[in-house]
C-alpha cells in the first residue's frame, strides 16, 4: 500500500512538471490569432534651418525637409494584448520612411485596441543653419550639427487607421550636438614655412613662428 501511494505522488509531481514546461514564455506571445489591425501612417519632416542657397531676398528661415530612409519603431507592451497586465516585455514592429518621409505600418490589435504604445523614429544628425546678425547689408549665418529625434508616447490604437499628419505631430525635435560628445580624436602635425625674397636670392623659406593655424572641419551626417 505504501508503494502505491509513493508511486501516485511521483506521478502527480511528474504530471505537474510536464504541464508547467508546456506553458509558453511571456516573451513568446503568439499574435498570429489576432484578426484586427491598426494602420499607423504619417509623414515626418525636420527643420533644417535657414536655406542659405538662395538670394538675400529669398532666404527661407525655417526650411523643412523630409525625413528620408529612417526606421520608425512601434513598441507595444505585451500587457496591452492582455488587459490583465500579467505579461512582461514588449513587441517591436518597424518600417522605413520613403524619400518623402512617408511611412505606413500595420499592427495586430485586439478588438478593444492597444494602450501605452510608443512610436519613435531612428535618430539622426544633420547640419542646420541659423541667422545670427547683419554685417553691413549681408546676413551672417551659423551652421552646426544637430541631433533629430521623434517620439510619441502613451498612444492608444483602435482597430482602423490613425494618421499623425498635424504639424506638431510630424516635426522632429532637435538639439545641437556638442563636440564634447565626440569621443574619438585625431592629431594633425605639420610644419609651415613662409617663402620670401632676400636680395637677389629667391625661394628662401623661414619658419612661420607664432602664426595662427585655423582648421575647418566638416562632420558627416
Amino acid at each position: 500500500m505504501k508503494k502505491f501511494n509513493l508511486f501516485a505522488v511521483l506521478l502527480a509531481v511528474i504530471s505537474f512538471a510536464f504541464i508547467a514546461c508546456e506553458r509558453p514564455e511571456q516573451s513568446e506571445m503568439d499574435l498570429s490569432d489576432l484578426t484586427d489591425t491598426a494602420t499607423i501612417s504619417g509623414a515626418l519632416v525636420y527643420d533644417a534651418g535657414v536655406d542659405t542657397t538662395g538670394s538675400v531676398d529669398q532666404y527661407v528661415i525655417n526650411q523643412f525637409k523630409p525625413v528620408a530612409n529612417r526606421t520608425v519603431f512601434v513598441e507595444v507592451p505585451y500587457s496591452s494584448y492582455n488587459f490583465n497586465g500579467n505579461q512582461e516585455g514588449s513587441k517591436i514592429f518597424e518600417t522605413t520612411t520613403d524619400a518623402q518621409g512617408n511611412f505606413s505600418i500595420e499592427i495586430p490589435t485586439t478588438s478593444n485596441g492597444l494602450r501605452n504604445v510608443t512610436i519613435r523614429m531612428q535618430e539622426f544628425t544633420a547640419y542646420r543653419s541659423e541667422y545670427k546678425k547683419m554685417e553691413g547689408s549681408s546676413p551672417v549665418f551659423e551652421t552646426d550639427m544637430y541631433r533629430y529625434t521623434w517620439v510619441k508616447e502613451n498612444v492608444t490604437l483602435k482597430p482602423g487607421s490613425i494618421e499623425f499628419m498635424k504639424e506638431d505631430d510630424r516635426v522632429c525635435q532637435f538639439e545641437k550636438v556638442s563636440l564634447e560628445e565626440l569621443k574619438e580624436t585625431i592629431t594633425l602635425v605639420g610644419n609651415i614655412q613662409l617663402a620670401y625674397e632676400a636680395g637677389f636670392r629667391k625661394g628662401i623659406y623661414k619658419a612661420a613662428a607664432n602664426a595662427t593655424v585655423e582648421f575647418e572641419a566638416e562632420y558627416p551626417e
